[in-house]
Formats: structure tokens, sequence, C-alpha cells
């Protein structure tokens, strides 16, 4: 009895030792994997200050924290940055540690002080659509040596900038507190979400959001076979005035099929005010309102380079 208790004791200790010693004996390992998972995947130069490994802080998941990230495209936006920020965490199998081996699988991540600007420029290319870009580099999709098992996420303090100079559309959503719990190895399930951000957005020159604050509490049905994407439980508010609203948005090869519809259930007429853009408010100087009002309508159709429905 003495002699197992000694050798649990002694294989507990030697566990624990190589738990500690694992950043600095799999570190380097770890950085080459996640450098050459990014480079077969996608057309993009990505550098950080520091990459910390721990098999202790989630065990038995190992966390990959980058600090300092930059995400820098290649082709016709060649050096823009896509993505940055002050902090990436991963949790990922320790054995795919400790093994180096392939798909890489994400099971959570957390990103803080984050900057992703995406654009689309006049000739309708976007630093984001890698499908035209120089992908003599990069690996087949069946090739994929990337994949997700995301059961949460957190993105924090996080600014998205989106603009396309073909359309003269754009948005600006800021100080994002987004989390999301789901299961995305599953071919069907639901992703709670909660959302708090600031928008902006202007179309043509005329600004119909301004620095408006947003919250979003949706339920999400994922239909990742089809690509299908049902909004089940979902309440918004722009400032003070409340949404609710249903559908989906389906992502088929060629456009989007989009069917939403939404409702406001009720709210003190003065809080309409708060979602008029500027260039209108100018002509209600001096209007005075008093009472309730509902709107109840739908967005539903095709959207891609030609049509919004």
């Amino acid at each position: 009895m003495k002699k197992a208790l000694k050798i649990t004791g002694i294989s507990l200790a030697v566990l624990i030792i190589l738990l500690l010693l694992s950043p600095f004996i799999f570190k380097g390992q770890l950085e080459k994997l996640l450098k050459k998972t990014i480079s077969e995947n996608a057309p993009v130069d990505v550098e950080w200050s520091k990459l910390d490994l721990s098999l202790i802080r989630n065990f038995p998941k190992s966390s990959l924290t980058l600090s300092d990230f930059s995400v820098t495209t290649r082709g016709a936006f060649e050096g823009d940055t896509l993505a940055s920020g002050d902090k990436l965490s991963l949790e990922l199998g320790i054995m795919q540690v400790i093994k180096g081996t392939t798909p890489l699988t994400i099971d959570a991540f957390r990103l803080e002080g984050g900057l992703i600007q995406i654009k689309t420029d006049a000739e309708g290319r976007s630093n984001y659509d890698f499908s035209e870009a120089d992908t003599d580099d990069v690996a087949d999709e069946s090739d994929s040596d990337f994949s997700l098992a995301l059961t949460q996420y957190n993105i924090v303090d996080t600014d998205i900038h989106y603009f396309d100079e073909k359309s003269g559309i754009f948005l600006s959503v800021s100080e994002i507190q987004h989390s999301g719990k789901g299961d995305f190895a599953m071919a069907k399930s639901e992703l709670d979400t909660h959302t708090q951000a600031i928008t902006s957005f202007a179309m043509n020159g005329t600004e119909y959001l301004s620095n408006q604050r947003i919250t979003l509490d949706a339920i999400i049905e994922m239909d990742l076979d089809n690509m299908k994407f049902s909004f089940l439980d979902n309440q918004a508010k722009v400032n003070e005035l409340p949404l609710t609203f249903d559908g989906y948005v389906q992502v088929l090869e060629d456009y989007n099929d989009v069917a939403i519809n939404f409702s406001t259930p009720s709210s003190d007429f003065k809080n309409f005010f708060g979602v008029i853009p500027k260039d209108y408010l100018k002509y209600l100087d001096g209007v005075q309102t008093t009472g309730d009002f509902v709107v109840n309508g739908k967005i539903e159709g095709r959207v891609d380079d030609t049509y919004i429905p």
C-alpha cells in the first residue's frame, strides 16, 4: 500500500513538473504550428509581440495567448491591417500542443482590445475575400489544417469598421462587448449571444445612425450543413427604442437569402427621435410629441452584388 502511494505521489509530482515546464518545452513547437496553420489557410501575414502557453490555467485544455498581434493582407490590399488586438487567448486540446497534431482545433477564444477593418474597393474586391487572391502557397480547403469546435467565445472592447467604396456604405460598430455560447462542432445547434456596442451607419453621404447604443440578446439556431442561421428568441434596443425580431439568414454559394420580421412591442414616441438621421432632425425643430407607437416590418429577399431587399 505504501509503495503504491509512493509511486502515485511520484507520478503526480512528475506530471505537475511537466505542466509547469510545458511553456518552455512546447512553446516553440506550438508557435511554428500556429504560423504554419495560418499560412496554409489564408494569404495573410500574422505577427505578435509575445506568445504565452499554459497547460494549467484551463486544464484539461491548454491556454495560448498572443499579445499585440496584427493580421495584414496581401494581393490587392497589400499591407492593409485586416485585424489587430491587444490580446487573443485561445483554448485547445493539450495533446495538440504535445504532439503538434493537425487539424488545429480551437475550443474557445477571447479577443481583447481588437480592431477589425473590412474594406471593399470600387472594383468590388474585398480585403477578406481570398477566393481570387494569390493563393499559390495556401492549401486547398479540403486539406485545411484548421477547424473550430467552439463552445464559447468573448469579444471585449473591440471595434469593427466596414467600408464599401462601391456602394458608399460605411458601418462602424465600436466598444463591442459580445459573448456567445454554443457548439460549433455540431451540424445543428443553438448559439446564445449577448451584445452591447455603439453603432454608426452612413450610405452615400447620409448618416442614418450616429453613435447609437445598441444592445442585443439573441438565440440563434445554427444549421452549419446548410449555412442557415435562424433567429429564435431575440430582444434588441437602439438607444431606448426596443425591438423584437425573428427570421433567418442563409448563406448560399452565389448570394445570401434573408427573411427577417421585426417589430417594436411598444414605446414612447420620443424614443423614435433617437434613431432619426441627423440630416432629417433639423426639419423637426420645435416639434412636440406625446403617446406611444408600434412599428412592424420585414426584410426579405436576395442579397448579392446586384440585389438588396
